[in-house]
């Protein structure tokens, strides 16, 4: 196309001792013009007795005129070859405004079919769902230092999941019931809260830390919850959705007001029958 328009004639100079009114798009009436005029010159040439010096005036325009003849004839013909070119264009154009949709649709097919293929499931039953991160900060606990949470998420669940960190949006594709449980595994996620609850009876803190923290694991499973010791601030940091952080912190309540510590002075035989062998009773 742009090699088509550089080498468009350029359109052909008006001359004014012609009387010529050149019409842009109009070929037949500029041409109808110079053929009066080369008429109109040729009977006058053979109808008159002229000198030579006004013979060769005469012929010198007839020559003129036939030569511009021809440029506005060879303008006309590019200017006609363009705008068929323009015309095909167009039409390729709209070709491909109507095939788009229909490879788009394709390559959405074979995607989807190539993620069945990998999830283990029917395509037909594959379903997605879309969840917004509250903030960039829950969005990033979703994915996990280099991703390893949704690594571990879409291994634990067999789904797929994109995250979209411009708009905090996690789209997740798989099984029905699989995308079900990612889904809720993730908004437990970017739902969770986390608060630090002060322990001031000592005894609650060695409780939850006894039988290596079997007590503080135990718990964290009944309540949905993650706790973590602090051992040096004698508090215990509290992660997990608001009811589940909520119940952790009523539990623990309960435990300060129901747990006490009674040190006896023993001796060491005492101490040994305490014990047992081994440490046993």
């Amino acid at each position: 196309m742009k090699k088509a328009i550089s080498t468009l004639p350029p359109r052909p100079s008006s001359s004014n001792d012609m009387s010529i009114r050149f019409k842009d798009g109009d070929l037949t009436s500029t041409l109808k013009q110079i053929d009066e005029k080369i008429r109109n010159l040729e009977v006058s040439q053979s109808q008159s007795n002229m000198k030579l010096t006004e013979e060769k005036e005469l012929l010198k325009k007839l020559g003129r005129l036939k030569s511009l003849k021809r440029e506005w004839q060879a303008y006309e013909k590019s200017r006609e070859k363009l705008t068929a070119m323009r015309a095909r264009i167009n039409e390729l154009r709209d070709a491909d405004t109507l095939r788009f949709p229909v490879i788009q649709e394709l390559q959405n097919a074979v995607s989807k079919l190539k993620l069945a293929v990998s999830l283990n499931v029917d395509v037909s039953s594959l379903a997605s769902t879309t969840t917004v991160a509250p903030d960039a900060r829950q969005l990033s606990r979703v994915i996990g230092s280099g991703g390893k949470n949704v690594n571990s998420l879409e291994s634990t669940h067999n789904v797929k999941i994109e995250v979209e960190r411009r708009d905090l949006t996690i789209v997740v594709t798989g099984g029905a019931d699989e995308v079900a449980a990612a889904t809720k595994a993730i908004e437990a996620i970017t739902t969770s809260v986390e608060e630090s609850f002060p322990i001031t009876n000592k005894s609650v803190i060695d409780y939850l830390a006894g039988n290596r923290a079997t007590r503080l694991r135990k718990l964290e499973s009944e309540l949905g919850v993650r706790l973590d010791r602090m051992s040096s601030t004698n508090s215990v940091q509290i992660s997990g959705p608001p009811e589940g952080v909520n119940s952790a912190k009523s539990h623990l309540t309960a435990l300060s007001g129901s747990i006490s510590s009674h040190c006896l002075s023993l001796n060491s035989r005492q101490l040994s029958v305490v014990l047992g062998k081994g440490g046993g009773e």
